[in-house]
């Protein structure tokens, strides 16, 4: 609700002062906003096409090779700034060229927000949809548990070098675990990797983007509800606990409660902080809206190796995923059904935000090293967990699977085969 204020306000403020830059004529402050109109329309438009990258799956941007886009855009905008200055006393024609493209900029604002409303939207904090997996996720059985963890952009080869760097601690840690070293995903994306990994369903064509075949909404929820491991475990008098990273769809299966956002696994934010929430959100509104409507040499700078110029603002207490450290911290054992607990972790996915030892430190740059230190306070949570459920006495009872979701773009020094370690 405050991201469409903030946008219809916005609209309102520019027709405002594009009429009253009309009235006052100023023909050259009006053509250098009509010129600036344009530019973010032309990037946002064609542009940002061109450049043929996606940084808003954490991976690394090679901006060396978009020095062809830079200098196009520097000789295109010269055109326009000295055909703006030419014309600069028409200024009915500026005011209207100005008027249409901010206004068509910002309805484009306002039609995504409406679009993603569900999933953008803090939830309040007595929200009925959170109470009831907050309630009873940590209520283990003495009998039989499994807790399911998928910490996002896991790779096997960067687990592999951490778990050989301190190989005696992390043996005695993880006891009795197995390490499938040559297991590797399919897809290159969360989407696509979800119902595949829940499954073993891989339909062809590989979906390598989110809105491909077969990947459709419906088919996700159909193999969730129906043919994934919470579907038997559920047909087994499981009581099924699920904390996704898109909640409206991956939490189609027959859960017993589900929830999770997509910001509360990547941002360490509370679950139940919806202020914190709707203030990520509006950051992170302003850095993709700068992002898209900006050059490449300025696009550089908002996105900053992953930190993101605006969202980084951001600053207080969090914790790495913290709904594994709420379940670590109260769980407890009874007479209860059996239980499956899946998370999805934050992983080595952007952003970046903690150390090795789990402490807060910012948004960090987004390479294989960070990301390896991200990944160092995910195994320390997992031994926090498995300490959690000795002391309980259900350590024996439990299954524990870990297992990621994609890889990330990176190889370790050790490492030289891409194509069974990338994903």
């Amino acid at each position: 609700d405050v991201l469409l204020s903030l946008s219809l306000v916005s609209v309102f403020l520019i027709v405002s002062l594009t009429f009253v830059l009309g009235r006052l004529n100023l023909p050259i402050l009006l053509s250098a906003m009509t010129l600036l109109s344009v530019i973010c329309f032309v990037e946002s438009r064609f542009l940002l096409a061109m450049a043929r990258h996606d940084p808003f799956d954490g991976k690394s941007i090679d901006w060396s090779a978009l020095l062809w886009l830079s200098w196009l855009e520097i000789g295109l905008f010269a055109i326009l700034g000295i055909m703006f200055v030419l014309i600069r006393k028409r200024t009915e024609i500026l005011s209207a060229v100005s008027l249409f493209i901010l206004v068509f900029l910002t309805a484009g604002f306002v039609h995504t927000i409406y679009a993603n409303y569900d999933s953008l939207r803090p939830d309040p904090g007595d929200n009925p949809r959170l109470s009831p997996y907050f309630d009873q996720f940590h209520k283990l059985s003495t009998n039989r548990n499994v807790i399911h963890i998928v910490p996002d952009q896991a790779q096997g080869a960067m687990l592999h070098e951490i778990l050989n760097s301190d190989l005696e601690h992390y043996s005695s840690v993880f006891d009795g675990f197995t390490f499938f070293t040559q297991a590797v995903g399919r897809y290159k994306s969360t989407y696509p990797s979800v119902p595949y990994y829940m499954t073993g369903e891989a339909p062809e064509p590989d979906a390598d983007f989110v809105e491909s075949l077969p990947f459709t909404w419906d088919y996700v929820r159909e193999t969730l509800e129906e043919r994934s491991i919470v579907a038997r475990l559920a047909e087994g008098n499981f009581n099924t606990f699920g904390f996704q990273f898109h909640r409206g769809l991956f939490c189609k299966g027959p859960y017993t409660a589900c929830t999770g956002t997509h910001d509360e696994v990547f941002a360490g934010i509370a679950a139940n902080n919806p202020n914190r929430k709707l203030a990520l959100t509006v950051l992170t509104a302003i850095d993709l809206g700068l992002f898209q409507m900006t050059p490449v040499i300025v696009r550089q700078r908002i996105y900053d190796d992953g930190r993101w110029l605006v969202r980084r603002l951001l600053t207080g207490e969090k914790s790495h995923s913290g709904v594994l450290d709420i379940f670590t911290g109260t769980m407890q054992a009874g007479a209860n059904p059996d239980t499956y607990n899946y998370f999805h972790h934050a992983g080595a996915h952007a952003p970046l935000l903690f150390d090795r030892n789990c402490q807060y430190i910012g948004p960090q740059r987004v390479d294989f090293a960070n990301e390896g230190e991200q990944s160092r306070c995910t195994l320390i949570q997992l031994e926090k967990m498995i300490n959690a459920l000795k002391k309980i006495g259900v350590y024996d009872q439990t299954m524990i699977v870990v297992n990621g979701d994609h890889g990330t773009p990176w190889l370790p020094s050790s490492f030289s085969d891409p194509v069974s370690y990338t994903h």
